[in-house]
């Protein structure tokens, strides 16, 4: 018996819950290993009576991409990704992206292009065979009129704290929650993000202004530590970019990736070509080593 499971690429979070998931999987292992192409609403039904849902969710994985509708019937819209083609992508994705490899681990500038194309992307699914597990963690971005946000899964940040299922967050967001109560994200990180430029070359917090809401979430989620002694220390990589240069990066990183991407896509004809662009993407991010970013960008 085959078993296949839907995994989503890009880290943006889905709009489809994890018990949807389950349900998902379950239609679609039945269908493959039935060999059913296209099944109807009824039939659908009649296999799986419990679903009590299923008109209500079969409209939204239609709306979502997964399923398309035809005819009154209904089948699966993501590609197929057995064991086999995993590791042959693996090894392809591996060898075209050494080159944009050294280019981020060399440049954070660049790194921060990375993920900002990176986040332009669509949510893409697939379903995949049992033993090919998701590839790589998500990171979160967030950007302000002149802050960009970038988090780490393992390091809760701003990014992750706003951007991320607050069910999945670590329970020290509960007392994040607490002191911000309902906070417009971007204004709130726009104003974090002026509080560390006037703070980024202090040692010593008597010099800083008296505590406040932006401090204590500083304090909070460990972008700064204090001392016995009053001193401060910093536990995040505050970076200054103009828009010039982060466009300029933008630019030489996307025609690198293109490269890249074209090398891919000539040794996998038989690959969408949105799953593979999204996986070179996944395997580029987790190369590098990112904690806790701010990036100022200056005119």
């Amino acid at each position: 018996m085959k078993n296949y499971q839907l995994l989503s690429l890009n880290y943006q979070s889905s709009h489809i819950s994890e018990e949807l998931v389950k349900k998902i999987t379950n239609l679609c292992n039945w269908m493959i290993n039935e060999n059913v192409t296209e099944a109807s609403l009824a039939t659908i039904k009649k296999q799986f009576p419990k679903w009590k849902t299923l008109p209500i969710d079969i409209d939204i994985l239609v709306s979502q991409g997964i399923l398309e509708r035809y005819d009154r019937r209904y089948r699966f819209s993501v590609p197929l990704l057995n064991r086999t083609g995993w590791y042959e992508l693996e090894k392809v994705v591996t060898s075209s992206c050494d080159k944009l490899i050294y280019q981020l681990s060399h440049n954070s500038v660049t790194s921060l292009a990375c993920f900002i194309e990176f986040a332009k992307l669509p949510q893409q699914v697939y379903l995949a065979a049992e033993g090919v597990s998701e590839p790589y963690k998500d990171y979160h971005l967030l950007r302000t009129d002149n802050f960009i946000y970038l988090d780490s899964p393992s390091k809760l940040g701003y990014a992750s704290y706003f951007k991320e299922n607050q069910m999945k967050l670590p329970p020290v967001s509960h007392n994040l929650t607490k002191l911000l109560g309902d906070v417009n994200p971007d204004y709130f990180c726009e104003m974090v993000g002026k509080v560390i430029g006037t703070i980024k070359n202090q040692t010593d917090y008597d010099r800083v202004k008296r505590p406040n809401i932006f401090m204590e979430s500083l304090e909070l989620l460990g972008y700064i530590s204090l001392s016995e002694e009053q001193k401060i220390s910093f536990d995040y990589q505050y970076i200054e970019v103009t828009k010039r240069e982060l466009e300029k990066e933008s630019s030489q990183f996307s025609n690198t990736f293109t490269e890249g991407l074209t090398e891919c896509q000539s040794q996998l004809p038989h690959l969408d070509s949105e799953i593979l662009e999204l996986l070179m993407y996944r395997y580029l991010i987790s190369s590098l080593q990112i904690n806790k970013y701010l990036f100022a960008i200056k005119k």
